[in-house]
């Protein structure tokens, strides 16, 4: 065996098998989708992403189905089911100028969907035409649909920092009450971040909307999407399923679109250091974690009619 034949017949270890749903499983994920993913409002991308007539995305989404996002010449955005027949689809563009869709002629109004949780940021994402500075996509195997606990860590994955963030041992930290939404929205309790306990931090004198540089915001939007704000620093994140075993989280980095050659270069320093590959930022605080992981399981428990815990219940009920 020649040198070129030795290198063909070795296995590639970048490559995975993909493992096969069983028919169980396969019903289940099929009614997530139709019952979660398709009846509810989703992030498609922001309008600084299809910002010229004639701009397009095209987005993989909810297990098998895409969607198509264009800016027309007359310079209206519109979505369509890539599906058959490339049908139009519920658009709405809202809170900070992102596209959300919705599959669901039936559905409610993206505000009435929302049911107030995003008020507490409403006065930020308005108070400046903002811009995406930074998306990453990051793709992860996944044996479930999108849950709470999948939408915060992974870019960091094997170089997550295990000690406790400063932040924690403050004392007020767990006297903090989130608050739950209808429809299995969470609003997080607006948080102090001691950034100055940090090793290397510098001073932070640039927000965003009128929050205090050291003050943290967070809310959940179900069923996978997370709006963080940090004194300068507002990241978006999007979980979308796109097979039974694959989940792919998008994470934007905003800004204002007016700001200067400086305060841009600034900003995105105090993102990086809190979110990027390296950065400062962590889960918080177990209470609040399983308060915001119980409330979503209700929601998720309420569209699928059987208990999150105990998926056998649904093969069985056919």
């Amino acid at each position: 065996m020649n040198g070129s034949q030795r290198r063909a017949a070795r296995p590639s270890l970048s490559r995975r098998t993909p493992v096969p749903s069983s028919p169980k499983g396969s019903r289940r994920v099929e009614r997530e989708r139709r019952s979660v993913f398709e009846r509810s409002w989703l992030l498609a991308c922001h309008e600084s992403e299809i910002a010229n007539p004639g701009d397009a995305r095209a987005i993989r989404h909810v297990a098998r189905r895409s969607i198509i996002v264009l800016r027309g010449a007359d310079g209206e955005i519109r979505c369509r089911d890539a599906g058959p027949g490339s049908c139009p689809m519920r658009t709405a563009i809202d809170f900070g100028q992102f596209v959300w869709v919705n599959f669901d002629d039936a559905a409610p109004a993206l505000r009435d969907y929302v049911a107030g949780a995003l008020d507490g940021m409403i006065a930020t994402l308005a108070s400046a035409e903002l811009e995406v500075f930074a998306c990453v996509t990051t793709p992860f195997d996944a044996g479930r649909s999108a849950r709470p606990d999948r939408n915060g860590d992974v870019e960091r994955g094997a170089v997550r920092r295990i000690e406790p963030a400063p932040d924690l041992l403050h004392p007020a930290y767990f006297v903090a009450r989130d608050r739950a939404f209808a429809n299995g929205h969470i609003a997080f309790a607006e948080r102090v971040v001691r950034y100055e306990a940090y090793p290397g931090a510098a001073a932070r004198t640039l927000t965003l909307g009128g929050l205090m540089p050291d003050h943290a915001r967070e809310i959940a939007v179900f069923p996978g999407v997370a709006f963080r704000l940090r004194g300068s620093s507002l990241r978006v994140d999007a979980v979308r399923p796109i097979s039974p075993q694959r989940v792919v989280v998008e994470s934007r980095g905003l800004a204002p679109r007016s700001d200067t050659p400086k305060e841009r270069a600034q900003r995105v320093r105090e993102y990086d250091a809190i979110w990027g590959p390296f950065g400062c930022a962590r889960e918080h605080g177990a209470g609040a974690g399983d308060f915001a992981r119980r409330h979503f399981e209700v929601e998720w428990e309420r569209r699928l009619g059987r208990p999150v815990s105990d998926p056998a219940i649904e093969a069985l009920a056919g």
